[in-house]
């Protein structure tokens, strides 16, 4: 064995001392011939080199931005045109909708208003672009920034440069059905002999023979888009600390060095230290299509001292741009400097490393050629002792303790048997463990119970659902006394579970209500079934459950929305009905209410004719108010708000005729009020909180069987959390009249209910309509008010909260005789589609010494007023067919800027009314008219 490791060690020790001399020797040779003439050759052209690579760099680096631009350009026309025709299409699918949806209810020229209100306020591209539209005969129906267009014929438009702006667009819709057009203008505010291309695009609307468009100006998206190239170019970079700059062919700065200074002024004149026009150079060889170098020289950012530099520009004609890059050329000395440095001392490192890596060579071959032998004594001996754990503990022979290979080759297999075992051992318990993290993760409720009914397997989803830990539940069955502290509750569900063992029964979607430890409850949906052996015989049960209570919480509010929104469709079409039917009535009460009082101007006194008329008129005017409460529940809008006292109001309710009248009803009803001294004032409408009181009082009044009281309370009160049947209110103060009854209370059902129009359980034929509630309702509504409703078997209590004021109470209006109200021969036009209404008014007229002319519609009064004079217009709001009040009067007034009108209605006020007042009109009156009425108008 001795002179076998000594012969091993003696060959291995020559071989690597020759092999190390002899390769360390060529490798230093080689290298430093090699370094050294690389260096010459190098050194030669390395300026030459260093400068073409960055003129080429430059170049390129350029070429990529200006690339970019033209990109950017190219693409500017494009992306305009497919931004008009989107936002074309935009307003066609917006008109369509409106006209689909309206086409049933409405005529074809209260859609093309409604089309015309949504598009008008409408605008894109920074705020300068609109929608326009015009019908296929030139008239021009919507243009916002010049509404005085609309309405008028503009097929003789010209642009410019005298092309026929109106006829091409036309002409385009007949052909295609859409497309582009180009005019030329001149912009506001600016040389107007410098003129604009504009791009529009037009695109036909069929169902009202009209087209839609919309337009930009060229130069304005060019303007953007330069912009936005900027911003872009501004930061770019490459190199190290390369970075780019530009400026336009008359000198002005555009960005430089990652900030945009379009704006900061003219760099025509930037001159270097040797005299070079640094600019003037730059856009002399910009003007060639391949652009061009200047060669100057200037400080770097941080430094002083001018330096050679190199830059690199290309020009963008369109645009008169000059985009470049530059770099400095000082850094190519220092570079060869530093390399012949770096080569010598590397050199010598080198050197010195060959023989330091040779002696340890040499000293390495000595050891290892020592240790071989021992190295194969040694693993023998590592092996054979690994062998003998790893048959005791499983533990894996180390390879790395081998230093040959082929016990390593041993060692693996051995190593793989070892594993084999253990792998086996390993899935079982990782088969446990699954089982044990399936149970747990499951984000269910999962519960096993032995034969005997004890928990067996609690999971966390059911500690986490029950509040109960695994160590409370697992091993008894007290579970069941926790979770349903009822004893026949529970009784029920563990005959249940009993049964499930027994008779082999399947619970499936199985609800109960649980109590948590903290004492909570929570419902749960169950599914249940026995768990059997091989025999087929029960060993136990296992239970999923589901927490369903956040579900069932939501059906139950899904519910009541879907029913409360079911009322509201409920109220909103019956709102509809009773405004249709309002204005029909109205019409009809006109006769009735109008000709009784011009007949009682010209009966005596002692005619026997006058009681009779004075009842025709006051049954008028009883019906008339009837008519206001569908008014009122249609809309829902007070003609006239003003500040008033609610004390004040119910104290003249109790003095007055109603009152008295409700009284003769209910004569074992008492009335009392309570009402705070202090109370705010409020800002409202007299005629309909009063309605409102009369309402209230009466149906408490019929709600008393026999003798009862109803109390009137009113006090101030401040709000800041919701009121019952409201998901938010406005924080603030309220006034609060409250009106209380103690009857027998309102039913849950009638309840929800009361508020509905024409839902009533009153007396018929004694003050009962069913229209109480729901106008009680709806003037809340309009006051921004609130309405709290507290019923039970000893009484009901309606709280109607109003907004208070801090406006003061003005004076009573005072009721003046007809003759300071009379005309003297002016001529007043009535315009109504009803032919008994312009009777009645025009006899009303000429009763207080006007003169009258009737027409029957807008346009004929828009005709009437091209060739004769009106010194007042009585305008009906709605008319049918042909176009409304509001419609009737912008005619007019396009063509009598001052013409003064009156506007009558037997709606309430609508935004028809209110646009008109805007426009010019005076007061608002509702039919049914009398002669005071009118007059003071007048």
């Amino acid at each position: 064995m001795a002179t076998e490791k000594t012969g091993i060690q003696t060959k291995f020790f020559r071989n690597m001392i020759f092999i190390a001399l002899v390769s360390i020797g060529l490798w230093s040779l080689i290298w430093i011939h090699g370094e050294y003439s690389a260096f010459k050759t190098e050194s030669k052209g390395l300026r030459t080199k260093y400068i073409d690579a960055q003129k080429k760099m430059l170049k390129s680096e350029v070429a990529s931005v200006v690339q970019y631009v033209q990109y950017m350009k190219d693409q500017a026309g494009k992306e305009l045109e497919q931004n008009l025709k989107e936002r074309v299409d935009e307003a066609h699918q917006i008109a369509l909708n409106i006209y689909r949806q309206n086409k049933a209810s409405k005529t074809k020229t209260e859609i093309g208003n409604m089309i015309k209100d949504a598009l008008r306020p409408i605008r894109f591209n920074a705020g300068r672009g609109y929608y326009f539209a015009v019908s296929l005969d030139g008239v021009e129906q919507l243009y916002p920034v010049r509404p005085e267009f609309e309405g008028e014929n503009l097929i003789d438009l010209k642009d410019s440069k005298g092309n026929f702006v109106i006829r091409d667009e036309i002409d385009i819709i007949r052909k295609s059905g859409e497309g582009f057009v180009t005019d030329w203008w001149a912009k506001p505010d600016e040389d107007t002999s410098v003129l604009f291309p504009k791009i529009s695009f037009v695109k036909h609307f069929k169902p009202l023979d009209w087209y839609f468009g919309a337009g930009e100006y060229l130069d304005d998206a060019k303007k953007q888009l330069q912009d936005e190239v900027l911003n872009r170019l501004s930061g770019l970079r490459f190199g190290i600390n390369g970075y780019f700059f530009g400026s336009t062919f008359k000198g002005a700065s555009l960005f430089s060095n990652g900030k945009v200074t379009l704006g900061t002024g003219s760099i025509w004149d930037l001159t270097d230290p040797n005299g070079v026009k640094i600019i003037q150079e730059q856009q002399d060889v910009a003007k060639n299509p391949d652009g061009g170098y200047v060669h100057y020289s200037w400080p770097k950012i941080n430094g002083s001292t001018p330096l050679p530099k190199i830059s690199y520009v290309l020009g963008i004609s369109e645009w008169g741009w000059t985009i470049g890059a530059g770099i400095y050329l000082d850094t190519i000395e220092t570079d060869i400097r530093t390399k012949k440095i770096a080569l010598n001392i590397g050199i010598r490192k080198k050197i010195l490393n060959s023989a330091v890596v040779m002696l340890l060579l040499l000293l390495l071959i000595y050891f290892w050629s020592r240790r071989v032998s021992g190295q194969i004594t040694k693993a023998i001996e590592t092996f054979s002792l690994s062998l003998v754990k790893s048959s005791a503990d499983n533990t894996a022979v180390n390879p790395m303790d081998l230093h040959l290979r082929e016990f390593r080759d041993i060692a693996a297999l051995t190593n793989e048997m070892i594993t084999a075992r253990k792998q086996a051992e390993e899935e079982i318990k990782q088969l446990s463990q699954f089982r044990e993290l399936i149970i747990d993760n499951a984000n269910i409720w999962l519960n096993v119970l032995d034969e005997k009914g004890n928990v067996v397997i609690w999971n966390k989803a059911a500690e986490s659902i029950s509040g109960y830990s695994k160590e409370e539940v697992v091993g008894h069955g007290r579970i069941w006394e926790w979770s349903y502290p009822d004893d026949k509750y529970r009784e029920e569900m563990f005959a249940k579970a009993t049964a499930i063992i027994e008779k082999h029964e399947v619970l499936e979607d199985f609800e109960t209500t649980i109590h948590r430890k903290d004492g909570k409850k929570r419902d749960m949906s169950w599914h249940s079934r026995n768990l059997l052996n091989d025999q087929g015989k029960p060993i136990g049960s296992i239970a999923l459950g589901r927490d369903v209570t956040e579900r069932k919480r939501a059906q139950e509010a899904l519910r009541v929305n879907e029913e409360k929104f079911a009322r509201l469709k409920k109220m909103e079409s019956l709102g509809l009905l009773a405004g249709g039917v309002a204005h029909d009535l109205n019409n009809v009460l006109s006769g009735i209410v109008s000709y009784p009082e011009l007949i009682l101007m010209d009966l005596p006194e002692d005619s026997k004719l006058r009681k009779p008329v004075e009842t025709i008129q006051t049954s008028g005017h009883r019906a008339a108010a009837i008519v206001q409460d569908l008014l009122t529940v249609a809309r829902g809008v007070a003609t006239a708000k003003e500040p008033l006292n609610l004390n004040h109001l119910l104290e003249e309710y109790l003095k007055s005729p109603e009152f008295n009248r409700l009284k003769s009803f209910y004569p074992t009803v008492t009335v009392k009020s309570r009402l705070d001294a202090d109370l705010l004032n409020v800002r409202g409408s007299q005629v309909h909180i009063r309605k409102v009181v009369m309402n209230l009082v009466s149906n408490a009044s019929e709600a008393i069987d026999g003798n009862g009281i109803v109390t009137l309370i009113t006090e101030n009160r401040y709000v800041d959390t919701p009121l019952r049947g409201y998901d938010d209110v406005n924080i603030g103060e309220y006034a609060v009249l409250a009106v209380s009854d103690n009857g027998s209370g309102i039913s849950s059902d009638d309840l929800e209910r009361i508020f509905e129009p024409f839902y009533t359980k009153k007396i018929m034929g004694r003050s009962g309509t069913g229209l109480g509630l729901a106008v009680v309702w709806n003037t809340l509504q309009d006051h921004n008010g609130y309405i709290d409703v507290k019923s039970d078997e000893k009484g009901t209590t309606f709280e109607l909260y109003f907004p208070i004021t801090r406006e003061a109470i003005s004076g009573k209006d005072v009721s003046l005789p007809i003759d300071d109200y009379k005309g003297n021969g002016e001529m007043i036009m009535v315009v109504d589609d009803e032919e008994s209404q312009r009777e009645i008014t025009c006899k009303m007229l000429e009763t207080l010494g006007y003169n009258a002319h009737a027409v029957p519609g807008g346009e004929e009064a828009v005709s009437y007023l091209r060739a004769n004079d009106a010194d007042l217009i009585l305008l009906d709001m709605i008319m049918e067919p042909g176009i409304n009040g509001r419609e009737t009067y912008e005619r007019i007034i396009r063509m009598r800027p001052h013409q003064k009108a009156i506007i009558l209605s037997g709606f309430a006020e609508t935004d028809d009314v209110k646009e008109a007042q805007k426009l010019g009109a005076g007061q608002y009156i509702k039919k049914p008219i009398t002669l005071e009425k009118i007059g003071l108008a007048i």
